[in-house]
């Protein structure tokens, strides 16, 4: 007769180092001895005893999955919603169904997290764990840890194909990778096609984003940010259809000659003294109608501001063949240099002491968190005369992330299932559009700090060590003071007693955790049993249909009473099962699984798990 020890951990180490997961998974191990052992003929086997961790499972459904996280500027009583560039973002923690505590982490929480950051800086650097004590066996709850990312992915201008036209009769240009030239095609004569389009390979990094553009080879020109805007956004529909949508500008924009821009400088020639004047625009609010509007940035004229009036492109005194536009968090900077050297700022919120928020660009919004290069090469006094003349691109710090798509659109997923559930839910305004909810868009772009009616100033939240000085608030439940967060739901499974989490409970570097306040509710209703993968004996399943190799059924308590956490079973009668070796037999390893009804492995296993056998060789009849 013979007793087997087994485990997915070496006695000598605490319970508290084991890994959940890994080669040694509290739920299928496989221990190979030094020396193998020889099972005597006409063996059997028999489980002696076992001992194991189980967390508890609970059910997610619609009632329990909703939850929201606002990136921005903590709301308070002296800055509420209406003065926030920024708005809560909706996310739906799925799939249903009943999860293990790190199932529910790793499959549903973590990835349901990265669908609602809705900003270039955060995106894919949120992250979920369980919670347990110091032993690492008992089940506390949950942490949610957000980072940000501190520098831009480099300087990525686009390829050939990453660049698009902005309006649907705008055709009349080309770009060239190699040298990175955007040239205007039309002309001879014809005002159209315009040379008007946008990059789309990758947004501008907010934290220190620059878009660098020579100029000194084109005559009038419009160069700027832009937030998603296209004008024939196709997807395909299932069924072999494919539909178009018209996304050039917002719909609630007054369109006019310029065409939409977030922010743009132009080259703007004067009829009246044939010289050419540095401009610069925005689309805001300027009246009451409740829709953005071309406004003109007054850059000039004002105390400490660079220049008296606006800068004389055409003689140019300073030389100037480069326009930079710079972000840092919710700030543009717009300068001017000579080949890149020393930059002179044109435009910047701190710059001088400005009269009122005419005199410098509006706030970067979360409509507008997702920017991309735009530009056009325009006519002069005659039709025609700009054909050939060209943009170059000099540098472009963009934010590289994995998964993007310009218009939002996972195109690995199956066009048979909703659009919704194919979104990728990194650029807010292209989710809004393509789920038809761009009411809140509009909600954000009306607000104070983008109304021009209002005297009201807005309170720049910059980068800072090299990371926007933004907060993190996860609503898991409805806030009367963070709205919308209708039917936000996930406080009882989440374990937090507040509905906005809005102090960490620990920050490392720029990384902030939430960590449950109380233990969640867990439930033990699913059976398992032992299964000893590597002999030779036999069981039958009704439920599989099929031969098996369970060897024991764990009862829903154990002998102390307990069904979640360090459970102990010893069966007061063994059964044994016939291995079925009719000579002697030497075995050098040992494979248990931990798995239910199904005989699939049950994850809500962890830490260490002890299993004993006893093997003896059939008793004579």
């Amino acid at each position: 007769m013979s007793l087997i020890v087994l485990s997915n951990k070496n006695f000598n180490e605490s319970d508290r180092n084991v890994e959940v997961g890994g080669i040694k998974k509290a739920y299928s191990f496989t221990n190979t001895l030094q020396t193998p052992i020889v099972l005597p003929k006409d063996s059997e086997v028999a489980l002696q005893s076992v001992k194991l961790n189980k967390d508890g499972l609970f059910s997610l459904n619609r009632s329990n999955s909703l939850m929201y996280q606002y990136i921005g500027k903590k709301l308070s009583d002296t800055f509420q919603a209406e003065q926030s560039p920024r708005h809560p973002a909706l996310i739906r923690v799925n799939p249903y169904g009943e999860h293990s505590a790190d199932s529910f982490v790793s499959d549903a929480l973590i990835p349901s997290m990265n669908t609602g950051l809705y900003h270039p800086n955060y995106q894919g650097l949120a992250n979920a764990s369980v919670q347990r004590s110091a032993s690492g066996l008992v089940f506390e709850g949950f942490n949610l840890t957000y980072d940000k990312s501190a520098t831009a992915s480099g300087n990525n201008r686009p390829g050939d194909d990453d660049v698009t036209f902005a309006t649907v009769d705008s055709s009349g240009w080309e770009y060239t990778a190699t040298n990175h030239r955007f040239t205007k095609t039309s002309g001879a004569g014809d005002l159209y096609p315009r040379a008007f389009a946008q990059f789309t390979n990758a947004p501008m990094d907010l934290a220190d984003g620059e878009l660098a553009v020579d100029f000194d080879n084109a005559t009038t020109w419009r160069i700027g940010l832009s937030r998603y805007c296209n004008p024939e956004a196709e997807y395909d529909a299932g069924g072999g259809v494919t539909q178009i949508r018209d996304f050039t500008q917002p719909e609630y924009f007054e369109d006019n000659e310029l065409g939409f821009y977030d922010y743009v400088a132009i080259a703007e020639y004067d009829e009246t003294s044939t010289s050419t004047f540095l401009k610069v625009f925005h689309a805001v609010k300027i009246d009451a109608d409740s829709k953005l509007k071309m406004k003109e940035v007054v850059y000039y004229g004002f105390t400490g501001a660079t220049y008296a009036t606006p800068y004389d492109l055409g003689v140019n005194a300073s030389a100037f063949n480069r326009i930079h536009f710079e972000t840092s968090g919710e700030a543009v900077k717009i300068s001017l240099s000579k080949s890149g050297a020393t930059k002179t700022v044109v435009t910047y919120p701190t710059l001088g002491t400005p009269t009122g928020k005419d005199n410098y660009c509006k706030p970067i919004n979360q409509c507008c968190s997702y920017l991309y290069p735009k530009m056009e090469i325009t006519d002069t006094t005659t039709a025609g005369d700009a054909q050939n003349e060209y943009l170059q691109f000099h540098e472009y710090k963009c934010k590289v992330l994995t998964g993007f798509n310009y218009d939002g659109i996972d195109e690995t997923k199956s066009a048979d299932l909703p659009l919704q559930e194919r979104l990728i839910n990194y650029d807010w305004w292209a989710t809004m559009l393509n789920i038809g909810r761009i009411s809140y868009c509009l909600d954000v772009d009306m607000r104070v700090f983008n109304d021009m009616t209002k005297t009201e100033t807005h309170d720049f939240v910059e980068t800072s060590g090299g990371k926007i000085a933004y907060d993190v608030v996860p609503i898991v439940s409805e806030s009367a003071e963070y709205t919308p967060t209708k039917f936000a739901n996930m406080s009882t499974v989440l374990g937090f007693t507040e509905n906005a989490l809005r102090t960490p409970d620990s920050v490392n570097g720029s990384a902030v955790t939430f960590t449950s306040d109380v233990i969640p509710t867990l439930q033990s209703n699913e059976s398992i049993f032992i299964r000893l993968s590597s002999l030779t004996q036999r069981s039958v399943n009704g439920v599989t249909g099929n031969e098996s190799k369970i060897i024991y059924h764990c009862p829903r308590f154990d002998t102390a009473g307990n069904q979640t956490g360090g459970l102990f079973f010893e069966p007061g009668e063994k059964t044994y099962l016939d291995v079925g070796n009719i000579s002697e037999t030497p075995i050098n390893s040992f494979t248990i699984d931990v798995i239910n009804s199904s005989e699939k492995v049950v994850k809500s296993i962890v830490g260490a798990t002890v299993v004993v056998l006893h093997i003896r060789e059939k008793k004579k009849q």
